[in-house]
């Protein structure tokens, strides 16, 4: 039996949709990353290679999902299922920028005057 046209939207909004969730789980906030590398939250060498972890083991989880829902769309969706894993490269990206741009922004403000 084909898949009905709402499975495969749910699958669509799982595959781009649940990469954004798994990150924020595995990920602080972008203010937080700053304020743990510009030294305004106290936190050891440890823990900043903890955030590191994070962002590995998130991206890891996040593109394991996005391949599932691939995979699971390609039946109904042939090659445009491949769309679905764009779309969640494109958000853990987003995410990766953004905790970044934080994270390296708190490092240089660590050594700047007050």
């Amino acid at each position: 039996m084909a898949p009905s046209r709402s499975e495969t939207v749910g699958v669509v909004m799982m595959g781009v949709g649940v990469p954004g969730a798994i990150m924020s789980m595995f990920l602080p906030s972008p203010s937080t990353a700053y304020d743990k590398a510009s030294g305004q939250i106290s936190s050891g060498p440890q823990s900043l290679a903890l955030l590191r972890r994070g962002e590995i083991m998130g991206t890891i989880v996040s593109l394991s999902i996005a391949l599932a829902g691939t995979l699971l769309a390609a039946d109904d969706l042939g090659a445009n299922a491949a769309w679905i894993f764009v779309g969640a490269l494109a958000v853990i990206s987003l995410f990766i920028y953004e905790y970044e741009s934080a994270f390296r922004k708190g490092k240089a403000d660590a050594g700047a005057p007050s």
